[in-house]
């Protein structure tokens, strides 16, 4: 295959540009249209989590609004209560994609909904509202459950775009976005155990709190905005909370100990100390 490929380009090439020369421009151009190809699609796929979200808030949404304004302590719940990003947060990040920026809020926009339609329907419960309301009550709890995929969906798709982001060693995306996506996240994770059992959230979060724990120990600090550290150790404390209390110490115990490891090999090899914290 590689030799039919390499005839079939000495073939192609103009006259006047060598076939290296003509072979890193076919390279180049493959590899932009693939990047286009993918952005494209993110963009489609977040989209159309988008519209999902959407249907299923504005299928419950209506009848929960009604128990919120029957109930005084349901009263302040809003469904969405997620605002539009302000020059100020658009101040404290740096220039990020639009897709990425968008997607972020409207997946906090959707868990913070379902978290307050949970509350709304729990609050009816307590109640022991008769009747309709009932009724209206039952069909809400099975409406949530109906929603296992879409959270599930919505949740690693908010904790990619964060992944994103700290990967990048900079915040580009306003660091109180992503503390309250973070909250959302692991709120609604508390009130569905079993996203505590999806391997794809685990893993992403476990791969969120390393990239974190390696902008706070990390003694090169050159390439990083100067509070860098001070905000990775806020998104740090956001993982704190139960029911992700687990995995946060899992992954600090792990780190742990490779830094153990790491002083045990400088003191018996005389390797360079590395990671330390100034």
């Amino acid at each position: 295959m590689k030799v039919c490929v390499a005839v079939a380009c000495c073939a192609m090439k103009p006259k006047n540009t060598s076939v290296r020369t003509f072979t890193e421009g076919l390279c180049t151009t493959f590899h932009k249209a693939n990047q286009q190809l993918h952005h494209k699609h993110s963009s489609l796929e977040a989209e159309i989590l988008h519209l999902r979200q959407q249907i299923a808030i504005s299928s419950m949404s209506s009848q929960e609004t009604i128990h919120t304004q029957d109930e005084s302590r349901a009263g302040d719940a809003v469904l969405f209560p997620t605002p539009p990003l302000s020059g100020r947060d658009k101040q404290e990040g740096a220039v990020v994609e639009g897709s990425d920026l968008d997607s972020l809020h409207r997946n906090t926009q959707f868990l913070q909904s379902v978290i307050n339609i949970q509350q709304v329907t729990r609050q009816a419960s307590q109640t022991g509202l008769l009747g309709d309301g009932e009724k209206n009550n039952s069909t809400s709890e099975t409406k949530l459950k109906s929603l296992t995929s879409l959270n599930q969906a919505t949740v690693v798709k908010s904790l990619q775009t964060i992944l994103k982001c700290v990967q990048d060693q900079t915040f580009t995306v306003s660091i109180k976005s992503l503390q309250h996506c973070i909250q959302c996240v692991v709120q609604l994770m508390d009130q569905l155990p079993a996203l505590m059992s999806n391997i794809p959230i685990v893993s992403i979060i476990k791969d969120i709190l390393r990239c974190l724990v390696k902008d706070i120990i990390q003694e090169d600090a050159s390439h990083s905005q100067p509070n860098t550290r001070q905000q990775s150790t806020n998104l740090v404390l956001g993982f704190s909370k139960p029911p992700v209390t687990r995995i946060t110490q899992e992954v600090l115990v792990e780190e742990i100990q490779k830094f153990s490891q790491h002083l045990q090999d400088v003191c018996q090899n005389a390797n360079p100390l590395q990671g330390i914290v100034v």
